[in-house]
């Protein structure tokens, strides 16, 4: 993906700027090339008194039907400026003459950056979720460490959200965090860890505690397929919640697989990234997304 950081201004882009502006040393009339706005009159009488004053024939005057204004879209500029002047570069064989576009008021003179290109707004929306999504694995490891260790009330009937389990007090990730990859391995080990200290905890309120952290480290970090199968190996007997989650989670699968196999648009892919989180946790969306930036 590209994503360009900054407005263009036109002339450059028009890749004919091999000398410096008319009237400086080395620059000839014969090498200048006048552009103006064929729809405003007022472009069009300064287009042929800056040639008549410079002394630059008439064939080296171009007239052009642009949309208004001090800039100008990638694709207007595309179609209303850089092929009809190398056209005309052409047709009137100036390529070998012409050193220096002259643009008149009535042209724009910036291409705007593609902020709306659906490939750029894909470009910063992976960028933007590949480190909100990183930050929040590490987060949610340093979580799972206090779990069967500390075991403060919690502000929430349910499972989420996930941080009114925990005690409200923790450090921040320090940077740089560690590559998603590894935090990814030291999670799942570290599940499977927890879970074994939490079914020796001998206070039934500690207990508890531990297991609803569980629960929902479980659900955040690998969805409601890892959620699921936690409850069917620790609690045989909540079949009817499983059947609950189970139906959720064949909703969100199959939308999911809608969205396979298709070019991905930045609404697309926020729905993919929402359907990951949900059917199969945050674990695989980081990876997901940590591919996808490359």
């Amino acid at each position: 993906m590209t994503y360009h950081r900054r407005t263009i201004v036109l002339a450059a882009m028009l890749g004919v700027l091999g000398a410096a502006a008319p009237g400086r040393a080395g620059l000839t009339a014969r090498e200048v090339l006048i552009v103006a706005n064929a729809g405003l009159p007022d472009s069009v009488e300064l287009a042929k008194l800056y040639a008549a004053r410079r002394g630059i024939d008439t064939k080296q005057i171009l007239l052009l039907r642009i949309t208004g204004g001090t800039d100008i879209t990638r694709e207007n500029y595309d179609k209303q400026l850089a092929e009809p002047i190398r056209k005309a570069l052409h047709d009137r064989g100036l390529d070998r003459q012409i050193r220096c576009i002259c643009t008149i008021y009535g042209v724009p003179y910036r291409v705007r950056g593609p902020a709306d290109d659906p490939e750029a707004v894909m470009f910063r929306n992976v960028t933007r979720d590949a480190s909100k999504t990183h930050y929040q694995i590490v987060i949610d490891y340093k979580l799972l460490g206090t779990v069967a260790v500390k075991f403060p009330k919690p502000r929430t009937e349910g499972i989420k959200p996930l941080g009114s389990l925990f005690a409200p007090s923790m450090e921040a990730p320090s940077e740089p965090l560690p590559k998603v990859k590894t935090v990814c391995q030291d999670i799942e080990k570290l599940l499977a860890i927890k879970q074994a200290q939490v079914a020796k905890i001998a206070d039934p309120g500690h207990r508890k505690i531990a297991q609803r952290q569980l629960m929902a480290l479980h659900f955040e970090l690998r969805g409601l397929k890892g959620l699921i199968d936690h409850l069917r190996e620790t609690r045989p007997d909540g079949e009817s919640y499983v059947k609950q989650l189970q139906k959720q989670l064949d909703d969100a699968s199959g939308k999911l697989a809608a969205l396979q196999g298709r070019q991905l648009t930045p609404d697309d892919l926020t729905a993919v990234i929402e359907n990951m989180r949900l059917t199969t946790g945050l674990l695989t969306a980081g990876t997901y997304l940590n591919q996808l930036k490359g």
